[in-house]
């Protein structure tokens, strides 16, 4: 009897001590899966960063060009004013 019972205690074990090494080796799969997450989630954050400045260096230059055009549509309304002027004159001229 005694034999019978060491027999189920050691049949309890080994079948214990199975699922533990399933147990190890899913929890190594579930590591190197989420070491490889962490991984992609820095190259993001990598990205993102190198996107931000990017677009900073982008809203810079957008920024200059708006200067300019602002400058050129001034410059060209102070011509208008001046053309009419001297198209004011020679009237007066002709007449």
């Amino acid at each position: 009897m005694a034999d019978n019972i060491e027999s189920l205690i050691l049949e309890q074990l080994r079948h214990i001590r199975s699922s533990q090494d399933a147990m190890r080796e899913d929890i190594s799969e579930l590591k190197h899966r989420t070491s490889a997450v962490e991984q992609y989630l820095g190259n993001l954050q990598s990205q993102m960063g190198q996107m931000t400045i990017l677009m900073g260096s982008i809203n810079k230059r957008v920024d200059r060009v708006d200067d300019r055009l602002e400058s050129i549509e001034h410059r060209v309304g102070r011509l208008d004013d001046r053309v009419e002027q001297i198209e004011r004159k020679l009237d007066l001229v002709r007449t």
